[in-house]
């Protein structure tokens, strides 16, 4: 089973996004801080770490830059949530490493579908990856 860390501050977010993974038959874990989830770090595999850019204390970009920094850059995938650079009228590509090392970048006000199928295609990109 592929495991999820999940970390966002907004509750109704993150269970909607709980239960919808959980029905895809993803195992996983929430935190509401980036504090919380480095101190919780699962000591098993996870396949990707799903977080809201704005988050309190650590926010999103330095969470990403010191999960990549702890645990390596291909150790999983990254999908970072927000709706504040689209508010602000900044554009992020997916991979913008100069700020923030993650994977893809889906505004926050996507549909739950839009999400889902962005986890599915960086979960299956990393199967693809892994097989001889």
């Amino acid at each position: 089973m592929m495991r999820i860390l999940l970390v966002d501050d907004d509750v109704d977010l993150r269970e909607a996004l709980t239960v919808a993974l959980s029905h895809e038959g993803y195992e996983v874990e929430t935190f509401s801080s980036a504090e919380a989830a480095l101190e919780q770090l699962p000591g098993e595999k996870i396949d990707l770490v799903i977080t809201d850019l704005m988050l309190p204390g650590i926010d999103g970009a330095e969470f990403c830059r010191l999960l990549r920094k702890q645990c390596g850059d291909e150790a999983f995938k990254i999908l970072m949530l927000s709706n504040m650079p689209a508010e602000m009228g900044i554009e992020i590509t997916d991979r913008d490493a100069a700020w923030a090392p993650t994977d893809r970048f889906v505004d926050k006000r996507a549909s739950m579908a839009e999400i889902m199928a962005a986890v599915h295609e960086l979960l299956r990109r990393d199967d693809e990856g892994s097989s001889p």
